[in-house]
């Protein structure tokens, strides 16, 4: 990889100095591969405009995309489970830093997973991607009335993603964990797991079967990593 093309997340967040934004303007034009994830981050900032109300962008943003993308860029080892849970939940990321305003939070994980995932893929991806659906999550009425968050699906082509950021969630003990369950029509499936940051934000980003149909969201308490159906108590869900 040419040195510049390190350089397309710093571009996008505005860091690159007036020089060195005027050369990777023109590295833009010569590199393809660059152009391409440009025009694809752009598509994904696109869809996320028309489906949530602009906001205010914290001061802090650009600093806490970039300690998170070069954060995971560092850690090659996956998360460890076993072989059914390893074929089924190919992609997912565990909480970051909380307090981002939410559209942009859910954009700026989206971009990271879709970076990191080309780099260590040469396939070629389907594009535009959109927001297909979404689900307001509140509390289930047994935690705190304070507990939000808000599931996206988006689909890149044929193939659909689920992003999932919560607020406010209690504080976990020993091996436990929140797991995401897809319901249908009384029919739960396992949608990955994750653990909330010290502050309570947590994040999951989960690639959806092909077919798959469900029209609420549920979250529970886990003892561990290993339900295939819910043992523990029911936190959060969509309406």
């Amino acid at each position: 990889m040419r040195a510049e093309c390190g350089k397309l997340l710093y571009f996008m967040a505005d860091e690159l100095s007036g020089g060195e934004k005027l050369k990777y303007m023109k590295h833009l034009k010569e590199c393809k591969q660059c152009s391409k994830e440009f025009e694809e981050m752009t598509d994904v900032w696109n869809a996320l405009q028309m489906d949530f109300e602009e906001k205010d962008v914290p001061e802090t943003l650009k600093a806490d995309v970039m300690d998170y993308v070069f954060k995971h860029e560092s850690k090659k080892d996956p998360l460890k489970r076993s072989a059914h849970r390893t074929a089924k939940i190919k992609r997912q990321y565990t909480p970051w830093a909380s307090g981002f305003v939410l559209v942009l939070s859910i954009m700026a994980l989206y971009l990271c997973f879709h970076v990191l995932s080309n780099q260590n893929s040469n396939a070629e991806k389907p594009f535009p991607s959109e927001i297909v659906e979404t689900f307001q999550l509140s509390s289930s009425g047994k935690t705190s009335s304070r507990l939000t968050g808000t599931a996206v699906v988006l689909q890149e082509g044929e193939s659909k993603k689920l992003i999932v950021r919560m607020e406010h969630m209690p504080v976990l003990q020993g091996a436990e964990v929140y797991q995401v369950w897809l319901l249908n029509n009384g029919k739960r499936e396992n949608a990955g797991i994750f653990r909330p940051d010290e502050r309570g934000t947590g994040v999951l980003i989960f690639e959806l079967d092909r077919g798959i149909q469900f029209d609420q969201i549920g979250i529970t308490t886990e003892p561990d990593e290993n339900s295939d159906l819910p043992r523990g108590e029911k936190i959060a869900g969509s309406a």
